[in-house]
């Protein structure tokens, strides 16, 4: 039996508006709702990945957040994450590998993502490496991937996912960002954060790995950047060249004039340029 728990205090939102435990538990699959032991929802929070690294007792645990005051993003950077303007979510999940067979569950976590987004929204979001989603070439979320503890027998991972449903008219919103504003009818964002979990326990709760090919060919169908031309920083070095694709092991693969190089860490920056440039 799903546990839940809540806070008071920080943020009021209007009536109806508001993340609601209860809410999101009424849309959960069976499964969903099997293995989750405990949804918790927090009005404020540093960031919901701090918060579930903090918590003693085993288990798969959930956390959502009204307002984030020091959500985090990839390579360190802010995640800014204004009160009731999007889903902040984190998950802690238990795998049965150790974490190295786990490269491609960045490129997963998107997946089940996108598809928990496109399936309530009908927006057309797409995938760039190696954790956003995007909309019409702009940030819609973004996925933070941490190791709490390893083993040979077992992963425990927490996922972070900062999601931008609607940002305040008020505050201005970052312009390489988007929301999901222009979604018809309009986000309900317990029924979507339910989806979004709904989706990542489907994609996780199987003990068997996918094949490498399977996921790779699922991220080609949605990839922004595949056979497009991009510049690729990392480690002060600058490369151009044409997108071709992810390898068996996570890693982005750019082609530079028939040379392939592979791209595995985090701090790798991705651009696409101008087809002259």
């Amino acid at each position: 039996m799903i546990g839940f728990a809540s806070t008071t205090g920080g943020a009021e939102l209007p009536a109806g508006q508001a993340l609601d435990a209860g809410l999101i538990q009424a849309s959960l699959t069976p499964q969903a709702a099997h293995c989750i032991d405990r949804l918790t929802i927090l009005h404020q929070v540093d960031s919901t990945n701090s918060w579930i690294k903090q918590q003693p007792e085993p288990g798969v645990l959930a956390c959502l957040a009204e307002q984030q005051t020091g959500g985090r993003g990839r390579r360190g950077r802010q995640w800014s994450s204004p009160a009731g303007a999007g889903i902040w979510l984190s998950l802690r999940w238990p795998f049965a590998h150790p974490a190295a067979q786990l490269g491609l569950l960045s490129l997963r976590t998107g997946l089940a993502i996108r598809q928990a987004v496109t399936a309530n929204t009908g927006l057309p979001v797409q995938l760039k490496w190696p954790n956003d989603l995007m909309l019409v070439g702009r940030k819609l979320a973004g996925i933070l991937v941490e190791l709490q503890s390893g083993g040979a027998d077992q992963t425990m991972v927490i996922i972070g996912i900062g999601l931008n449903v609607r940002w305040p008219d008020a505050q201005p919103m970052p312009s390489d960002w988007a929301d999901c504003r222009q979604a018809q009818p309009p986000v309900v964002r317990n029924q979507l954060a339910a989806a979004i979990l709904n989706e990542l326990v489907s994609e996780f709760a199987s003990d068997a790995q996918p094949s490498a090919c399977s996921v790779i060919a699922r991220w080609w169908q949605h990839d922004m950047l595949a056979g497009q031309r991009v510049r690729v920083e990392h480690n002060g070095q600058r490369y151009l060249g044409r997108a071709a694709g992810i390898a068996a092991d996570g890693a982005f693969v750019l082609d530079c004039d028939a040379r392939l190089q592979h791209f595995h860490s985090s701090e790798v920056s991705i651009r696409l340029v101008q087809a002259d440039a």
